[in-house]
């Protein structure tokens, strides 16, 4: 099935307790949990109990599709049908997936849903 997603650069703020911005916007984390490549792991490692490594994360799709700018450069809200027609990319029950390389140059993961 085709894929598709646009470039946005974003910034992480691990230091941060609570929201980034909340004057401007009550819902912005310090860290993304969402599909990125690079910045900080947005979930801490159970199994390995560190995210050295980290490398990437792989999202399901949770949009507010009833709201304005349910996706980037898509200024109109989006019908649940139309939703379901798209074949939003669903891991899990909503789940991430963590990507890390190890210094030998394999590659781990984690999963959470």
């Amino acid at each position: 099935m085709p894929c598709y997603g646009s470039i946005h650069r974003s910034w992480d703020y691990p230091q941060v307790d609570g929201f980034v911005y909340p004057d401007i916007a009550q819902h912005i984390p310090p860290v993304f949990e969402a599909t990125k490549i690079g910045g900080i792991c947005p979930r801490k490692d159970e199994e390995y109990h560190d995210t050295e490594g980290y490398f990437c994360s792989l999202s399901s799709l949770d949009n507010e599709i009833s709201q304005p700018f349910p996706f980037l450069n898509v200024p109109e809200a989006i019908s649940w049908e139309e939703w379901q027609r798209s074949h939003p990319l669903m891991i899990g029950d909503v789940g991430l997936i963590n990507l890390f390389l190890n210094h030998d140059g394999s590659i781990r993961w984690t999963f959470h849903r």
